[in-house]
């Protein structure tokens, strides 16, 4: 029998139309033709398309979980602050000291307002602990993470001066009619001027009802974020608020924290603070006077 001599190259395997002796012959290997990577592209990107939403949901979903977890906390903290104070809500009028934009401490000036609508650090949700910036609330009722007055979805929460629109201090409304009387939101009397007149926890007339704490905004969302404290027909931009599929976070004056779709409470009530009332004369917070309180 005849042995066939085979070279080597300089990997040391046999060359083209060699065999080593006594085996088979060695087959060539033959790179990916355009046709085939480009069906492999394809199917990549099918799979990426399939998964992506799921994941955004799995993603929002989470987030809305976290954020149901930083209102059940200050729920709870809102709760034992009424209980040592006579069960009266956070706010009114006082002498407190805050700060600049810049940060810098201002003198003690006399304010209307003790606990503040929108997010600055006179908001009780805040969590505010630098007595230079406002009232400190419910500092001593939550402690830890500085991220529970956030809502996971908003991510541009700041800590430097006092004021909103320019500092953000916490992503969750503290509503109006914790503050001022039913007769004050219904003549539309909630701004800095007029003196709080905070509302009693025992007073409330259907607590499961009653919301104590809501997102700022929808967060939650991927089509559009609305302002939860206005109004559908104040919404510009928007499409139509009272979708099913737009959620927001809310925690209620009995205890529990639960998803609300803004086609579901978006009703009479621009706060979603109990049903009853029409809209007032400035269209803020309707309900409120009819059924929110005793």
């Amino acid at each position: 029998m005849t042995n066939r001599t085979h070279t080597l190259n300089r990997f040391g395997h046999a060359g083209p139309g060699t065999y080593a002796a006594g085996g088979p012959p060695m087959r060539q290997r033959r790179a990916f033709t355009l046709v085939e990577l480009l069906v492999v592209i394809g199917i990549i990107a099918v799979l990426i398309g399939v998964l992506l939403p799921a994941l955004a949901k799995a993603r929002r979903q989470s987030q809305m979980v976290s954020c149901s977890s930083s209102q059940r906390q200050l729920v709870m903290a809102l709760l034992m602050y009424c209980q040592d104070n006579k069960y009266y809500f956070p706010g009114g009028s006082g002498n407190y000291r805050w700060r600049a934009d810049d940060g810098s401490p201002q003198t003690a000036t006399f304010f209307a307002m003790g606990g503040h609508y929108d997010p600055s650090a006179f908001n009780p949700y805040a969590c505010n602990s630098d007595d230079q910036a406002g009232p400190t609330y419910l500092t001593k009722y939550v402690k830890g993470s500085q991220r529970i007055p956030a809502c996971p979805a908003e991510d541009n929460l700041k800590r430097i001066g006092t004021w909103w629109p320019n500092n953000f201090w916490t992503g969750y409304w503290y509503p109006l009619s914790l503050m001022y009387t039913p007769r004050q939101i219904w003549l539309g009397l909630v701004n800095g001027g007029t003196v709080q007149t905070p509302q009693k926890l025992t007073a409330v007339r259907y607590p499961v009802q009653k919301v104590v704490i809501i997102d700022r905004k929808t967060w939650h969302n991927n089509k559009f974020i609305i302002d939860t404290n206005l109004a559908p027909d104040m919404q510009a931009g928007t499409n139509n608020p009272k979708s099913k599929q737009v959620y927001v976070v809310a925690g209620f004056a009995d205890g529990h924290v639960d998803w609300r779709s803004t086609y579901e409470m978006y009703d009479s009530d621009v706060n979603w603070t109990g049903r009853g009332t029409p809209l007032g004369p400035r269209g803020i917070e309707a309900g409120v006077q009819a059924k929110d309180f005793k």
